[in-house]
């Protein structure tokens, strides 16, 4: 398909973006798709092909293409992309914020760097609670937001799985101040995500965003 929706007025483009979305899980059918708009590429693409002068310079899944952009040409086309909708928790989280696999000893992992507020994690490595103190906070399931009371919404701990996109996450941490934690599937404990994490990668000035070198 060689650009088939570039024509269309955004609001039919949306719902056509969609409607090929349910077409391919439905027919579950390889779909080579054309376009010049990356964001669009971003996603309806579960892969990405770059092309330059005729050529193609990197294909990636839509992660590995805003994150490590291969060249200065491709990093160029990436950098004005919203990765809102395509970077994962698992992508976030920075170096300093992956969770440590909990021992015998080390079953408190500090949420912030004075240590005021401590995970407490249980054998398998799954969060339990949350301590400020003597103070309990309440861990709740991020999907579960729009059922707090908008008063206890301070009062909570988000927890995400690592496969939640970046625009949730940042949904989420407008109404907590806290940390949010994130877990596998399985609930096991994978680290956690803070404003300036999320505006590092916004920025773009993670470690991991700098383009590779041809090898």
């Amino acid at each position: 398909m060689d650009e088939p929706f570039s024509a269309l007025d955004p609001l039919i483009r949306i719902k056509m973006q969609v409607e090929l979305l349910e077409l391919r899980r439905r027919l579950r059918r390889t779909i080579f798709f054309v376009t010049h708009d990356l964001d669009e590429a971003l996603k309806l693409g579960d892969r990405i092909a770059i092309m330059e002068e005729g050529e193609i310079v990197q294909i990636g899944i839509p992660e590995e293409i805003i994150l490590n952009p291969r060249t200065e040409y491709v990093a160029d086309f990436v950098k004005n992309a919203d990765p809102s909708g395509v970077l994962t928790a698992g992508k976030v989280i920075t170096l300093e914020h992956r969770g440590k696999v909990a021992t015998k000893d080390t079953r408190y992992y500090p949420l912030d760097k004075k240590s005021s507020l401590l995970l407490e994690l249980d054998r398998k490595n799954r969060p339990i609670k949350v301590m400020a103190g003597d103070k309990p906070i309440f861990l709740r399931d991020y999907h579960n937001i729009k059922e707090i009371k908008e008063e206890d919404k301070g009062n909570c701990i988000f927890v995400a799985p690592e496969h939640t996109v970046l625009r949730e996450i940042m949904e989420v941490k407008i109404y907590s101040d806290f940390p949010l934690i994130i877990v596998s599937q399985e609930g096991v404990f994978k680290g956690i995500i803070t404003e300036k994490d999320i505006l590092q990668i916004l920025l773009k000035k993670g470690e991991e965003r700098k383009v590779l070198k041809n090898d």
